[in-house]
């Protein structure tokens, strides 16, 4: 597995931090073992630590970021993102290396 880092800002992070859907959501996509963080000094910064399916080994970073990209445009996921209140154009993907 590859931990990920997603991050985006939330329009209320208390709203997030109890999502119902998350954690199926993002299993279905093969992450587990979510752990949530909030901005100590700015609550709208909010951000997963995941663990992913590691690439395959032809894949490469531009693979991944049409993945991340194409994730991000599901609609199961439009339809979570924005009942957890996450502001659009705000989601970023950090890959451990």
């Amino acid at each position: 597995m590859a931990t990920v880092i997603i991050s985006c800002r939330v329009e209320d992070s208390e709203q997030w931090l109890v999502s119902p859907e998350r954690d199926a959501l993002f299993a279905a996509f093969g992450m587990t073992e979510l752990r949530t963080f909030v901005g100590a000094l700015d609550p709208t910064k909010v951000a997963l630590v995941v663990e992913a399916p590691p690439p395959g080994p032809d894949e490469e970073a531009a693979d991944l970021r049409v993945f991340y990209a194409s994730m991000a445009a599901h609609p199961a996921v439009l339809e979570v993102l924005a009942t957890d209140g996450v502001i659009p154009g705000t989601l970023e993907y950090l890959v451990e290396r």
